[in-house]
């Protein structure tokens, strides 16, 4: 039997671990095959809302805003570079690499969302940003990204050089963060229950949406009589970090069997999201 689960991803074009999570989302999608008829959305989440229309230097960004060094950001990028590399996706970090403001391009998801070529616009600015390096907040590279995924170019020109949407963006982006979401990459099924960090296809792959997990009860959404089949159905594996580094044992390459994580439905990683 086929079941319904709508699934909200929020995200930033230029956040990588947003990458990784929707790549394992994705697999363990279809892994599930008919199980569930899935209704995915992407939700607008701006990592840098003030950067510059000039951008900045990614390893100088780094340093500054979360105190790191170029020691340490090469490291982050070389473990990012791992994840993407077992999950088909190819990670182009250099010594040029630069973060963009990326409003323009939540503009236009919002637009294609509409289109219904959402995840294909998604898909198609991670791989301009990451892959070949490009602006994410340059209107050509945005309307190119739009015409990769299918969409008018001619259209997503307009949109661009209107403004259109972007109180829309604006009232999404408040949403979110109202809601308790302060991290991406975020994950919500059913719109009750949060899961941050990028998880592994098989962890994903361990929740039954059929189960009192997704439809709430109790204060975690289950009843004590069922509690033993939620944890089931609700454990989840997670083997690539959390995003700001929760988990650091996790840091090891991917599908060390030494960084899996396994939380169960009274594990505060599991979040019930918080209503308005």
């Amino acid at each position: 039997m086929t079941r319904p689960l709508r699934i909200d991803f929020v995200s930033d074009v230029v956040c990588p671990w947003c990458v990784v999570g929707l790549r394992s989302l994705q697999r363990a999608l279809v892994a599930i095959g008919a199980e569930v008829e899935v209704d995915l959305h992407f939700q607008p989440f701006e990592l840098n809302p003030d950067m510059p229309p000039e951008g900045e230097n990614t390893t100088e960004h780094v340093i500054k805003k979360y105190g790191s060094n170029a020691e340490r950001s090469a490291a982050s990028r070389n473990v990012l570079k791992e994840h993407g590399e077992a999950l088909g996706f190819t990670f182009n970090y250099g010594p040029a690499s630069r973060i963009w403001n990326t409003f323009d391009a939540h503009r236009l998801l919002h637009w294609a969302e509409l289109e219904r070529k959402q995840l294909a616009l998604k898909e198609a600015l991670f791989k301009a940003y990451f892959t070949d390096q490009l602006s994410a907040s340059d209107h050509d590279v945005l309307a190119s990204a739009a015409k990769t995924a299918g969409l008018d170019e001619k259209r997503a020109r307009g949109v661009l050089a209107s403004g259109e949407f972007g109180e829309d963006v604006r009232r999404d982006e408040m949403l979110w963060r109202n809601r308790g979401i302060n991290a991406v990459p975020s994950v919500i099924f059913n719109q009750r229950w949060m899961i941050q960090g990028g998880a592994a296809a098989a962890g994903f792959r361990t929740i039954d949406p059929a189960d009192h997990f997704w439809r709430g009860g109790s204060r975690y959404g289950v009843r004590n009589n069922v509690r033993s089949r939620a944890r089931r159905f609700a454990s989840a594996c997670i083997t690539t970090p959390f995003m700001r580094f929760h988990n650091r044992k996790a840091l090891a390459a991917p599908g060390r069997s030494s960084s899996l994580m396994r939380f169960t439905i009274d594990d505060p990683r599991v979040l019930p999201l918080p209503t308005l």
